[in-house]
């Protein structure tokens, strides 16, 4: 059964590939679930197959939630596209409301230095100055609320002055995106690098106003050409999360013909993962993991005893413990939830990508930060991230509040 499944993700890779040209965007919900996933299961296939043969439920599940997200996806974009109207205008910044983000910003910037020197010589790993800011942000427990919530602020500032690509300087552009890049440092997280810069692509190539054009005809060259600016920045980030793999002493393997090597592991070795710790555990959960924030919230409430089944499908210590977005379906409502859940995903990433296009704005901001879930589909399950919740407070404040030089707020309607 493994041959046939690889041999739909063959297929399903080449769907992702075609849909590049098909939206003439590399940043679609078809590509960037599709291509992760795809790749994922092949190199499981030919890399980790041998070593750990997974059971005929979990290739069932992989299948089954690739082609239901593919299924979801397209409903939305035949039933619901076109009744998005399409925004013309082009929207007026609200400065004032900018200027309050600006100054949280640079006072979180502040406070979030003096955190970085105190967690660098202070850890377990002794002159490391980065190793012990990795592992303060991990496990130190020591957040500053000024300082963790001012990077969210910074996040929507920097993508919302990238929008007004013709009308904003290019020097305030410039300098917004090296802050959010520098502010990596203060975590030395890789995914947060890699969200930041999915973002400032997204919004970049977005400002072309040609994503979401779809083609009549398939021209590999065009295809090529078009994103090959696109594909050597994503070359370039590769190198950067290797160089910070290597401070951080996680690059796994010995060269990058390694079959541990971390990327091929991160992406072909999740399957193995599931099957071996998630897949004894359907329907423990009842929901709460697919809710994220919203379980979260209900567990503390009562309604769910998390302690009752917070352990259970849950790697060891010295076990890879990355299962792809599926654990969380699968662990709340079987396989059923897997088929459920992998569609109105699709469904709900296609009708954000769709608003992204046609009514832009505050919609392209927040699907440049949601489209990182949908690229960690193949890692875990982030589609319901609180971050996502704080990126939609921040945006409402800004397109619905307007404060005047008479200090009156006025309430604007969202349109």
């Amino acid at each position: 059964m493994s041959e046939i499944v690889c041999f739909i993700f063959w297929i399903l890779l080449i769907l992702g590939i075609f849909a590049i040209y098909l939206h003439n965007d590399l940043l679609n919900p078809l590509t960037g679930y599709l291509l992760p996933i795809s790749i994922g299961f092949i190199l499981y296939y030919y890399l980790y197959r041998i070593e750990h043969q997974v059971t005929e439920r979990t290739l069932l599940c992989f299948s089954f939630g690739a082609i239901c997200f593919l299924i979801g996806y397209f409903v939305f974009g035949y039933f619901f596209k076109q009744k998005i109207p399409i925004n013309k205008k082009e929207r007026n910044k609200n400065n004032e409301i900018l200027l309050l983000y600006k100054i949280i910003i640079f006072l979180g910037i502040i406070v979030n230095c003096i955190e970085f020197y105190k967690n660098g010589i202070s850890g377990p790993f002794g002159n490391n100055f980065l190793r012990n800011v990795r592992w303060n942000s991990l496990y130190s427990g020591r957040k500053n609320f000024l300082g963790t919530y001012s990077t969210v602020f910074l996040h929507v500032t920097t993508c919302i002055l990238l929008q007004y690509g013709k009308t904003e300087k290019r020097w305030k552009q410039k300098f917004f995106v090296l802050l959010l890049l520098f502010s990596t440092i203060f975590s030395m997280a890789r995914s947060t690098m890699l969200q930041y810069i999915i973002s400032i692509v997204y919004i970049c190539y977005f400002s072309k106003e040609k994503r979401g054009i779809q083609k009549k005809y398939f021209n590999i060259k065009q295809l090529l050409s078009g994103n090959i600016k696109i594909i050597c920045l994503f070359l370039v980030v590769f190198f950067a999360f290797s160089a910070v793999a290597l401070v951080t002493n996680k690059l796994g393997g010995g060269s990058i013909l390694d079959k541990e090597f971390y990327l091929y592991k991160y992406l072909g070795y999740p399957i193995v993962a599931f099957d071996i710790n998630v897949m004894a555990f359907p329907r423990i959960s009842k929901g709460y993991y697919s809710l994220g924030p919203i379980g979260k919230v209900l567990g503390i409430f009562g309604v769910y005893h998390v302690s009752e089944f917070s352990s259970l499908g849950v790697a060891g210590p010295t076990q890879f413990n990355v299962y792809s977005y599926l654990a969380a379906p699968y662990k709340d409502f079987g396989i059923i939830g897997i088929i459920v859940i992998s569609l109105f995903l699709g469904f709900i990433s296609g009708m954000f990508y769709w608003f992204s296009i046609r009514k832009k704005g505050e919609w392209t901001v927040f699907y440049s930060v949601y489209i990182y879930g949908i690229l960690m589909a193949f890692y875990s399950y982030q589609f319901a991230m609180t971050y996502y919740f704080y990126i939609a407070a921040i945006l409402i404040l800004y397109r619905c509040v307007k404060i005047k030089k008479n200090r009156i707020v006025l309430l604007q309607s969202i349109k």
